[in-house]
């Protein structure tokens, strides 16, 4: 599993002390780690309850076996997120608006979200288009734009 590159032999040895000093045990350092990012704050109103949907998120993390960590998105040099899977009647604007608050660069991936209403998602993607506030791609061109990262 990916999560032991930062756990597993001899010269990983300070990185567990470390999550052993957070209180982790060998049982959860035993499983997938599993990173929470959470954007919750009080500055800005429509995140006040992003800390109740990251506790949900690390119940549902253990019931399939892993052990989560969270950590603060706006901490950790990410300067864009790609939103897909977004499932919402009114359209896709309630994820990216808050993003781009904090500075972040939304991707939304136009055929990877589902929408209670075809018409509404349309809107939410022209919507935030004319905004500004997030970048328009499908699937293939972000799958195309990751690979080439992968490159450098």
């Amino acid at each position: 599993m990916r999560s032991n590159l930062m756990k597993k032999g001899i010269e990983k040895a300070p990185h567990r002390s470390l999550f052993k000093a957070c209180g982790l045990t060998d049982d959860e350092l035993s499983k997938p780690i599993i990173g929470i990012a959470n954007s919750a704050n009080e500055i800005i109103p429509g995140h006040i309850h992003l800390n109740t949907i990251a506790d949900a998120v690390k119940k549902s993390v253990i019931a399939a076996g892993g052990t989560p960590l969270e950590f603060a998105l706006r901490n950790c040099g990410i300067s864009a997120l790609a939103i897909a899977g977004i499932a919402m009647e009114i359209g896709i604007k309630p994820t990216p608006r808050p993003a781009a608050d904090l500075g972040l660069i939304p991707a939304i991936i136009a055929d990877a979200c589902g929408a209670g209403h075809a018409d509404a998602a349309q809107r939410s993607r022209e919507s935030l288009a004319l905004a500004g506030d997030a970048m328009i791609t499908d699937v293939v061109q972000f799958c195309e734009l990751m690979a080439r990262s992968q490159l450098r």
